[in-house]
């Protein structure tokens, strides 16, 4: 949990020296490269329903950044 709570005061600490529309796309993209990671470095298998979950994600943020 120690390691958790570093990575969320990280976190809060870059998103107050980022602009707001950046920060909407690091966001939720940060879920897709973890599974991107877990994928190519841990060889973790990707289902079904996390690559429409990665997709729905993509979508979201070219929709709002358009």
């Amino acid at each position: 949990y120690f390691l958790l709570f570093v990575v969320t005061l990280m976190n809060t600490y870059a998103y107050t020296h980022i602009e707001l529309k950046i920060a909407t796309i690091l966001m939720p993209s940060t879920f897709v490269l973890v599974a991107l990671l877990a994928f190519t470095m841990l060889n973790e298998k990707i289902s079904k329903n996390q690559l429409v979950g990665s997709a729905i994600i993509i979508v979201g943020i070219i929709v709002f950044n358009i």
